[in-house]
């Protein structure tokens, strides 16, 4: 509830640019549901409070919603994809996925593990906060997808997150030290479905990993 508050008083004050947290709200039936509520601030050409914007989503009522991260899944990804298929609308994706992490629940037990992803999923959201939507699509990997970053700024803000996660991430005293992956592409054409689009991202993550770890781009190499 402090986070809550504290984070709307920040936005508020000019402070942070949006808000994106997960919480537990009272629906019209009195339970309490999990739900994610992202927004942000406009100002008028004076600098004063013009507008509050944002959007909540109740995880009670979504199918295609990751409970654990409160981020969409592949089934979420697609969507999206078929909407901006549909529209022929450009956009960039980046893959980013966590290596070796079954030794983590091994070793530490899965509610140790679930802290680990917690912590990343805040590492994600500080870092892209408006600047696009993220999804947890398969175990321990994220996509981004985003109209306003570009393919330098991803490769920009993979290093950051690789430096943040695999070297500088504490959990409960713990540090990890779980090593990165991570790909990117530009979805500037349309003449593959989403789902191959998707294959060609997961293959340069592929390459990604075999490199250890450097960031790759997709320059349509390949079409799987």
């Amino acid at each position: 509830k402090r986070d809550y508050h504290d984070s709307i008083q920040a936005v508020f004050a000019g402070t942070d640019r949006g808000h994106d947290m997960q919480y537990r709200a009272r629906n019209r039936m009195g339970r309490y549901v999990v739900c994610t509520c992202r927004g942000t601030v406009l100002w008028d050409e004076n600098g004063s409070l013009d507008y509050f914007v944002g959007s909540i989503q109740n995880h009670g009522e979504l199918n295609s919603v990751d409970s654990l991260t409160g981020f969409q899944n592949q089934y979420g990804l697609f969507d999206h994809l078929n909407v901006l298929y549909g529209k022929k609308t450009k956009a960039n994706i980046m893959m980013l996925g966590i290596g070796r992490f079954s030794t983590i629940n091994e070793m530490w037990g899965y509610e140790f593990g679930n802290m680990v992803i917690h912590k990343i999923v805040k590492h994600l959201k500080n870092e892209f906060r408006i600047e696009g939507v993220l999804y947890r699509v398969d175990g321990v990997r994220f996509v981004l997808l985003t109209r306003t970053l570009s393919i330098e700024d991803l490769k920009e803000r993979y290093q950051i997150l690789n430096k943040e996660i695999c070297e500088n991430m504490e959990v409960d005293g713990y540090h990890p030290n779980l090593p990165v992956y991570g790909s990117a592409m530009e979805l500037d054409t349309f003449d593959i479905s989403p789902q191959a689009m998707l294959s060609c991202l997961n293959y340069a993550y592929n390459i990604s990993k075999e490199n250890n770890g450097e960031f790759h781009i997709f320059r349509d190499e390949i079409f799987i």
